[in-house]
């Protein structure tokens, strides 16, 4: 529902013949049931174009039959008019759970277990359930470098035509990040503080963090929003420096790099793709102490579960729930096969009216991926974890909106969100 805005970042997309983008907003109902929010309903949108064309501010609320609701507040591309080319992403959540599913130990039927909960090796029963109070907050800054595309201006406008992009690419023709795509510095400031209920104590533990990543990013693909060719690079560490008192120091470094393929049009498809995805990180400070009396090792200077390595959620090893695996080291593999269909539902319809319905997707993909220990060759091949599952994806109001199923050895995940996952 968040996405169903015509700017993301930095990017303006305008309807052919159009110079400015549309100015409005939107704000829809929404329903859905899982085993943490049994049954829930809420109302999400957004308003475009307030301090500037790039600008996009969203939020949602929901709330659940058995208590479980969350609020969400944030927004892409607002100048910092600090400088012409730096721009901030702000985002403010709250969650109030009263049946999280953690994976971590806790439960007692696997007290005894050899491999702790969340590890590669543990298993998919190995979590409890309790009620958490999540707070989370960000502000991701992006100063976007005066080179490739942007040699002249940081912002890029796409002008499409029922989606499909018409105009100048911003990458993907070549490689060569002074005369293609787009590189920019990151700056994120993070703050979380998840507080969740123990089962063996009875009492609230809060895994808290305030870290800054820094990174660099390349982006050469041809359209942001849906990408048909080029690549993308980023390169990230991670830094909490334990200032807060329930918070470990830690550093985590990762890399991630996509590429696509556009296979072309046939009679069916208007767009047909195959879009790769890697992702590998590695917590530099992780350690593992004796403590007396506990019979196992505890790790120390660790990020928190629920981020540096871990897999599991809306977007990598979307089979498994949300943190299901997490530990010292992480690689994660993906592949897409996309194609846009000619015939478009809704068409000429109310529906068709209300959404702006541009084209829809059929994505069929496959996942592996596997934390460790340690960070060697046998990461990225041995014991690895895999999913398969297939999406529908619509381009409305010039933004995507996905849902689609994965299917894992564990169980099946229904996902509802928006963007493309890579």
């Amino acid at each position: 529902m968040l996405g169903i805005l015509p700017a993301t970042a930095q990017d303006i997309t305008v309807d052919k013949g159009q110079r400015v983008p549309r100015k409005g907003w939107i704000a829809l109902p929404y329903g859905f049931s899982s085993d943490t929010w049994d049954v829930a309903v809420g109302i999400g949108g957004g308003t475009s174009g307030w301090l500037s064309d790039t600008s996009i501010t969203y939020g949602a609320a929901t709330y659940s039959s058995n208590g479980t609701w969350s609020v969400i507040l944030g927004g892409n591309g607002y100048p910092t008019g600090i400088l012409d080319r730096l721009y901030v992403e702000p985002l403010a959540n709250y969650f109030h759970y009263t049946n999280l599913q953690v994976f971590l130990p806790g439960n007692p039927e696997y007290l005894s277990s050899p491999n702790l909960a969340g590890s590669n090796d543990s298993s998919g029963e190995n979590y409890f359930r309790e009620g958490a109070d999540d707070a989370w907050l960000q502000a991701q800054f992006r100063y976007v470098l005066p080179m490739g595309d942007n040699r002249d201006s940081a912002i890029h406008t796409y002008e499409v035509d029922r989606g499909m992009l018409v105009s100048a690419p911003t990458g993907g023709e070549i490689w060569d990040p002074f005369r293609s795509g787009r590189t920019s510095l990151l700056f994120r400031p993070y703050y979380r503080n998840q507080s969740v209920t123990v089962p063996e104590t009875g009492t609230p533990y809060s895994f808290e963090t305030l870290n800054l990543q820094v990174g660099l990013e390349y982006d050469n693909r041809d359209f942001r929003t849906n990408p048909s060719r080029g690549s993308y690079q980023k390169v990230a560490i991670t830094r909490d420096w334990g200032a807060l008192g329930d918070s470990d120091s830690w550093t985590f470094g990762e890399i991630e790099l996509s590429k696509y393929f556009n296979l072309g049009e046939t009679g069916w498809f208007r767009q047909r793709v195959i879009g790769l995805n890697a992702w590998t990180g590695y917590s530099f400070t992780w350690e593992e102490v004796d403590v007396p009396g506990l019979g196992a090792p505890v790790a120390v200077n660790r990020p928190p579960y629920y981020t540096g390595a871990t897999l599991g959620g809306f977007n990598r090893m979307r089979g498994y729930p949300s943190n299901r695996f997490n530990g010292r080291a992480v690689s994660y593999l993906s592949a897409e096969y996309r194609l846009i269909p000619h015939w478009l539902p809704f068409s000429d319809t109310m529906v068709d009216e209300i959404l702006d319905l541009d084209w829809w997707q059929i994505s069929i993909f496959a996942e592996a991926g596997r934390v460790g220990d340690s960070y060697d060759l046998e990461l990225f091949y041995n014991d690895l974890h895999y999913d398969a599952g297939i999406d529908l994806r619509f381009f409305v109001r010039n933004a995507v909106v996905r849902i689609g199923a994965a299917f894992s050895e564990e169980t099946m995940q229904f996902v509802a969100m928006f963007g493309q996952p890579f």
